[in-house]
């Protein structure tokens, strides 16, 4: 009797340090194409710039950046839905991207930017950058003018960064771009960032989700 006690005991013991390391993932998500504002976002004008809710389509930006109304920390997934309508000499520059800041400049950030996208194919590029304190910076991704893969570029796409300690994952449309450890970056929390500079071709951004196993700010 009293080794079975003793092992249930263990087996208890056991449960609970297993317990302990599993965090829950709760969720955040804000759907543009519905919402009737954008409250509680941060906006910053870089210049000249408009900002503009279409029913059904999204959040369509012009020079100018949003910043979500809380922060996330520990490990997280974020995914945003995007819209393009693109044409060769209509074509987008847009950006998404962690950052520790509100506003530009943040000190910590994972960058990700796709420039010129629905040009001529040796026109499109897209990167990613590693940067923390000091304007340290480690270009993850540069890629040489190209056709972007995985991207569609008249259509719904799906971006999506897999934070996992100072481990990152990006998919396009379900497809890894990259992944790689974080070599600068270093952020206590992280806000989700988006922005866009188009010259007639238009990015609407959809909607964002983000899963999260850590607390929000």
């Amino acid at each position: 009797m009293r080794q079975k006690r003793l092992a249930v005991l263990v087996l208890a013991i056991a449960f609970a340090l297993v317990c302990a390391g599993c965090e829950k993932t709760q969720t955040w998500a804000f759907d543009f194409t519905t919402a009737e504002n954008v409250d509680g976002w941060n906006p910053e004008d870089i210049g000249e710039g408009s900002i503009e809710l279409v029913p059904g389509k999204g959040l369509h930006l012009y020079r100018y950046s949003v910043c979500s109304p809380v922060a996330f920390t520990g490990d997280f997934t974020v995914t945003v839905d995007f819209s393009l309508d693109t044409l060769p000499d209509s074509y987008a520059y847009f950006e998404l991207y962690l950052a520790d800041g509100i506003y530009w400049e943040p000190e910590n950030m994972i960058y990700c930017g796709f420039s010129n996208v629905g040009a001529e194919d040796a026109d499109e590029t897209w990167w990613v950058s590693d940067e923390g304190a000091g304007g340290t910076e480690n270009p993850i991704v540069s890629m040489p003018p190209g056709p972007v893969p995985y991207l569609d570029r008249n259509g719904t796409n799906t971006w999506q960064l897999v934070k996992t300690g100072d481990w990152y994952e990006i998919k396009l449309n379900g497809k890894r771009m990259t992944k790689f450890g974080s070599s600068y970056c270093r952020g206590d929390k992280y806000y989700v960032s988006l922005y866009a500079e188009s010259d007639y071709g238009d990015v609407y951004f959809r909607n964002v989700k983000v899963d999260y196993k850590g607390s929000t700010i």
